[in-house]
């Protein structure tokens, strides 16, 4: 069957960037908005430049919640959902304000959100993250790209170039585990990432030059894409 939704713009941008679905049938669209939209739970505004959103609907389609960032030049990138239907949303900017929980100092940001619309936390990342992939348990894999030195908590990445691409594990509370960073002295990034049944990990992205993904090498003198698949 198909379904329509009460969606109402009369702004410059309106964009979905990423949906998932919840275990119970829910499902949440996150992007950026500027100017003014309905999603059935009231008018979303924002006058000037384009913020972040976030919805959550039924399985029939109904609102559950929707929000947007109290912060300008924000942008809701991708979402993951843990077994118990909280969402775990990524959000791009130098701040963020959501659901009444404030974060800054960083470029990008994980905000995690209950089934009924509730911001428990918000974590701020000094990386630029544009993906993630949420397990049952919660814990997660970031994908994206730093652009200099820092400390995730258990030593410093490094890396020659601009932009160099990166994957990050997260316990439940968006505590880095681990990270894997590769890339030499053009842009390279991370642009998506899966999780398969078995504990695999697939990424894909675009590097430009060299890139030692581990245990292979591959070379451009173009951009190009990049595929590689992690095992447990």
């Amino acid at each position: 069957c198909r379904r329509g939704f009460p969606v109402t713009g009369s702004g410059a941008v309106d964009a979905v960037n990423a949906l998932t679905t919840a275990p119970n049938g829910d499902f949440l669209v996150v992007g950026r908005l500027a100017g003014t939209m309905n999603l059935g739970g009231g008018n979303l505004t924002v006058l000037s430049t384009s913020r972040a959103f976030v919805a959550r609907f039924d399985s029939a389609g109904q609102h559950v919640f929707s929000a947007v960032s109290g912060n300008s030049q924000t942008n809701a990138v991708d979402v993951g959902v843990d077994a118990a239907g909280n969402a775990r949303v990524i959000v791009t900017g130098s701040s963020l304000t959501l659901g009444g929980v404030s974060a800054s100092g960083g470029q990008s940001f994980l905000a995690h959100i209950g089934p009924t619309g509730t911001v428990s936390w918000i974590k701020a990342f000094p990386f630029v993250s544009s993906t993630i992939q949420a397990r049952s348990d919660g814990t997660a894999v970031v994908g994206g790209y730093y652009t200099s030195a820092m400390n995730l908590g258990f030593g410093q990445v490094l890396g020659p170039g601009l932009k160099n691409a990166l994957l990050v594990g997260l316990d439940a509370a968006a505590t880095p585990l681990w990270a894997r960073s590769f890339g030499l002295a053009k842009d390279d990034y991370v642009t998506d990432v899966a999780l398969d049944s078995t504990g695999h990990m697939i990424a894909g992205g675009r590097f430009e030059g060299t890139v030692d993904v581990g245990g292979a090498s591959l070379s451009s003198s173009t951009p190009n894409t990049f595929l590689v698949r992690y095992t447990p």
